[in-house]
């Protein structure tokens, strides 16, 4: 608990990207997360859409696993990335670049809706529309 405590005091940013033991995995999270540590969302598998979100959708479930709600998860995977990175996206609000994508309906637990975006979006222009 105390290397959390320090992390959190630092402003360290944890992700979620690997590990083997699940379960060790969604308690840190947790414990991370409930101290007020930052979390991001992260994955190594990056060939293509389809491989890069449904490994994105696996780190996302294990942080809904650890307690956080759809929309806290979220916020972590775009928000807190784009902080993390220093970047002027992962919020919609004025000031800030255009990349997001829509998704049908409203998501869920299991982020699927993730895999069939509506469209994508990137520096204020659709590159992608479904």
């Amino acid at each position: 608990a105390s290397l959390i405590a320090a992390m959190v005091e630092q402003g360290v940013y944890m992700n979620t990207s690997g590990g083997s033991d699940s379960d060790i995995k969604i308690r840190n999270l947790k414990n991370f997360y409930e101290a007020g540590g930052f979390i991001t969302v992260g994955t190594d598998k990056m060939r293509g859409y389809g491989t890069c979100m449904a490994s994105l959708i696996a780190e996302m479930q294990c942080l809904t696993q650890a307690g956080l709600s759809v929309r806290e998860t979220i916020a972590c995977a775009t928000r807190n990335n784009a902080a993390a990175l220093k970047l002027d996206t992962g919020t919609i609000e004025i000031g800030m670049q255009a990349d997001l994508i829509a998704v049908p309906g409203i998501p869920d637990a299991s982020f699927e809706a993730l895999l069939d975006p509506v469209f994508i979006m990137n520096d204020g222009a659709v590159i992608e529309k479904h």
